[in-house]
């Protein structure tokens, strides 16, 4: 997604977004996109200032869900997990 969004090819897990031609509104393109794929809030901010590449952000959306799902019921959970 970061290749197709960026136009950039290949982007490694720890490529830096600015290294690679990233700016604010790229970065809003790649939360949004990511966003629509995931059960997550992300920010512009969370790419911009800590998760600079794609392990980074993969780590923030990692974080994120055990965050959900540690304040949902078990069947709650479950059904999140199976879209």
């Amino acid at each position: 997604m970061w290749q197709d969004v960026m136009g950039v090819s290949p982007v490694g897990a720890h490529d830096n977004f600015f290294d690679l031609g990233g700016h604010s509104l790229l970065a809003a393109q790649v939360v949004t996109r990511l966003q629509a794929m995931l059960p997550v809030t992300l920010t512009v901010t969370d790419l911009l200032s800590e998760a600079q590449t794609v392990a980074g952000m993969a780590a923030a959306v990692e974080r994120r869900l055990h965050e959900k799902l540690a304040g949902m019921s078990d069947d709650a959970a479950a059904r999140l997990l199976s879209e």
